[in-house]
């Protein structure tokens, strides 16, 4: 212990070490003297440090503040809907809140009659749950997309198909894509919120519509005649569909096959060309 004046009534005191220490003022006055303690408890004070900001996906976080000296406790001090801390006192509860957004949380430590208190930010982000809807398949190039939105700012890229796609609004959930070649592509849907994201994908099928041509209608002498379709795409296929007498095609799916009815007359064939879900047809 080091007065800086013994002999002064308000002198500072420094001591060694944080303890409870007591003191004893004596005065003298030639042969009379008197004595008076005191009791004097010195603190170490708080240097609070409630840890750095964060963020995060979902409603709870456990708080990283650096303990010193003390008893700490967490309040929050601003944010949205309520905050439920599992343990106030402990340096690294898990906060629990009730709604989405940025929320400020204080850590306070008291010795004694000392105290510090620090501040943390931390922002709570909604996890996304990505749902970029059922595959599917279209006549032609484009279609208009199906993702179900959940949170945040979503985003439609494509992650395969042969040629380019472009998306009227690659941000909208039901945009139209228009590729410039046919067959499968895939679609990725991302939704991002904060630091939280998630992706799904859709796979669709572009089938080129077909444009049947049964060719020109025909006079045949006999019960015989090869037909004259001109093919566009996919499986073309020759039926009836109106006549007096039956009818039996030498190769259905051959756009010149030869065909023989059973009875003389007008006979109207059908020429159908399917490619995927897309179809047409043409009679003749």
């Amino acid at each position: 212990v080091v007065f800086a004046n013994p002999n002064s009534p308000s002198t500072l005191v420094t001591v060694g070490q944080y303890d409870t220490y007591e003191f004893t003022w004596t005065e003298v006055n030639g042969i009379c003297s008197d004595t008076d303690d005191v009791t004097v408890n010195f603190y170490e004070q708080p240097v609070a440090n409630a840890g750095p900001n964060a963020q995060t996906c979902g409603l709870t976080i456990a708080l990283g503040a650096t303990p010193s000296v003390g008893t700490g406790v967490w309040t929050r001090t601003s944010g949205p809907g309520a905050a439920n801390f599992a343990n106030p006192n402990s340096p690294t509860s898990n906060v629990t809140v009730t709604a989405y957004g940025q929320h400020v949380f204080r850590w306070t430590e008291t010795n004694g009659t000392c105290s510090d208190f620090d501040e943390v930010t931390v922002d709570f982000f909604q996890q996304p749950i990505a749902n970029a809807g059922p595959d599917n398949e279209t006549c032609g190039l484009s279609i208009g997309l199906a993702a179900v939105p959940s949170a945040g700012l979503g985003t439609w890229t494509r992650t395969s198909g042969s040629g380019a796609a472009n998306f009227a609004n690659p941000n909208d959930p039901t945009t139209t894509v228009t590729v410039t070649a046919y067959g499968t592509h895939v679609f990725r849907w991302t939704e991002v919120d904060g630091i939280c994201s998630d992706s799904d994908e859709v796979s669709i099928t572009f089938y080129q519509q077909p444009i049947a041509n049964a060719g020109p209608d025909n006079q045949t002498c006999g019960l015989t005649i090869s037909l004259g379709a001109i093919p566009s795409v996919g499986t073309g296929t020759w039926t009836l569909n109106s006549g007096p007498g039956a009818a039996n095609f030498a190769n259905p799916n051959s756009p010149t096959s030869s065909v023989t009815v059973t009875a003389y007359g007008t006979y109207i064939f059908r020429w159908t060309e399917v490619n995927g879900i897309c179809t047409d047809f043409d009679e003749v």
